[in-house]
């Protein structure tokens, strides 16, 4: 019988935010409690969002368009204002990760930066953000 992990676990957490972030977490830099429960999980995983989109900013464009393709999945909705900026890089690979991501957020707050990444010169990129607009209709909300 294996042993299961539990996802509270404090170690766990710094450990994750280290892996997926690059963020060293620990409670006592941060002001987050030493406590285990929900209040520690979101505090955790505000510190990697605020640490993933701090990194949109970075010259190099393997990280930003490995940023764009994280925050994409981590499904945040407040992603949306920040990916938006991301659609006017100078980086195809980088606008198409953003568009990408903009789509799988789901959320109509992304149409005006999905419209404007329709007039990208890159095809994919209008190709990706058309889909993404059709999504947004298509999909129920959640």
């Amino acid at each position: 019988m294996k042993a299961q992990a539990d996802p509270m676990n404090p170690m766990l957490l710094r450990t994750l935010c280290v892996v997926l972030f690059g963020v060293s977490f620990l409670p006592a830099q941060t002001g987050v409690p030493a406590q285990t429960g929900q209040r520690t999980s979101q505090k955790a995983a505000d510190i990697g969002y605020d640490a993933l989109v701090s990194r949109l900013d970075n010259r190099d464009p393997l990280v930003r368009r490995e940023t764009c393709r994280k925050l994409g999945e981590l499904g945040d909705r407040r992603a949306v204002q920040p990916l938006s900026k991301m659609v006017g890089d100078l980086d195809e690979e980088t606008r198409l990760r953003a568009v990408e991501a903009l789509g799988s957020l789901l959320d109509r707050a992304a149409v005006p930066a999905l419209a404007t990444a329709t007039r990208d010169p890159s095809r994919r990129v209008k190709m990706n953000a058309i889909e993404g607009i059709v999504s947004l209709y298509v999909t129920p909300p959640t």
